[in-house]
């Protein structure tokens, strides 16, 4: 039997059988094969994410199991609620450490306490603005000025040191009326259609110089 792995954006809701969730062989003579999703290893965890629910506080539930560790995750139902949480898994730990260095394992102190609750960890539901988002960033603009704030929490919870390009244009878009992000986003699906054009059907690839330029320049566009 071989293995896919896959990350949780990709994830197919398909059989379970002992092995992982196994995604059906359309040729007999190749071994069927188990999905196992990064970061999620747990089965109940997994059919977790795989199962619909109806509302915030059944995906509030499913958020309790902690066991989300690699995924910044928004929730939104048919009830207008809109919620963010900053992983679900993220153990207690010393503060007395830089834990984005090297520490002594030998340290007893360096041991994990538990696991941060839902409340402990930066997480928002139905913030004022009536918005929020992730780019794979920081928390601390999930929500622009209604965003989780650094010092309500510990400082291992998140090393990043600035705000990516990607945030910064986010922020810039999301405030504005409804019709300024339609014409906007209209533009630039319009100019990555004109470039697939121009390079006969390629997808177009950005260096990650080329996205902060981009970021660097939406900034100043009304």
């Amino acid at each position: 039997m071989c293995t896919l792995r896959v990350t949780l954006m990709a994830l197919l809701l398909v059989p379970q059988l002992a092995a992982g969730q196994v995604a059906a062989n359309p040729d007999p003579p190749q071994p069927d094969c188990s999905l196992v999703v990064e970061g999620i290893v747990d089965p109940e965890t997994l059919a977790a994410f795989t199962k619909r629910v109806q509302d915030y506080a059944a995906f509030r539930r499913t958020m309790q199991l902690h066991t989300n560790a690699s995924n910044n995750t928004i929730f939104a139902d048919a009830e207008g609620n809109i919620a963010y949480w900053h992983s679900d898994y993220i153990p207690r730990r010393s503060n007395q450490f830089n834990w984005f260095r090297p520490v002594d394992g030998s340290n007893p102190a360096t041991a994990y306490h538990g696991l941060l609750t839902l409340a402990e960890t930066p997480h928002l539901l139905n913030p004022p603005n009536g918005w929020l988002y992730n780019s794979n960033n920081w928390p601390w603009s999930a929500a622009g000025p209604y965003s989780p704030k650094r010092k309500d929490f510990p400082a291992y919870v998140d090393g990043g040191k600035e705000e990516t390009p990607r945030g910064y244009h986010a922020l810039r878009l999301l405030p504005g009326s409804d019709r300024d992000k339609d014409a906007e986003i209209l533009a630039l699906r319009h100019q990555l259609a004109v470039l697939r054009r121009q390079l006969g059907g390629q997808r177009v690839r950005f260096e990650p110089a080329d996205r902060a330029w981009l970021a660097a320049l939406l900034r100043h566009v009304p």
